[in-house]
């Protein structure tokens, strides 16, 4: 499996979870941290930083408990300046403990951050 595709000008990772040695053990934050860590290793692997992402599509396995978790440490996270679009679902994952997945695809040819739209 690739942990990143190019097509044209994008790129797109693959789903990230937390380290899968610590699952068990690791709370939904400490989940998203470690996924968006990965994401952050892929992004300079592909020499793009986070004002570079169009979108992050975030799963939880419970929407009701892990969201607020899941926000505090995304937020920190986040360019505040050009934040991606964001969805965040509830969604089965399966195996091992994982609470959370995120995906990404991102844009190196993102022009300037006028052409987002923030609400």
């Amino acid at each position: 499996m690739s942990k990143w595709a190019k097509y044209g000008s994008n790129f797109k990772s693959q789903g990230l979870v937390g380290d899968i040695d610590k699952i068990a053990e690791s709370s939904i934050g400490e989940q998203t941290a470690q996924a968006l860590a990965k994401l952050d290793a892929i992004l300079e692997e592909m020499n793009l930083t986070k004002k570079h992402l169009a979108s992050i599509v975030i799963y939880v396995t419970d929407y009701d408990n892990d969201a607020a978790p899941m926000n505090e440490v995304y937020d920190k996270w986040v360019d505040k300046e050009d934040p991606p679009v964001r969805i965040c679902v509830q969604a089965y994952m399966g195996k091992f403990g994982v609470e959370l997945r995120a995906e990404d695809i991102a844009a190196d040819i993102w022009v300037a951050s006028s052409s987002r739209r923030k609400l």
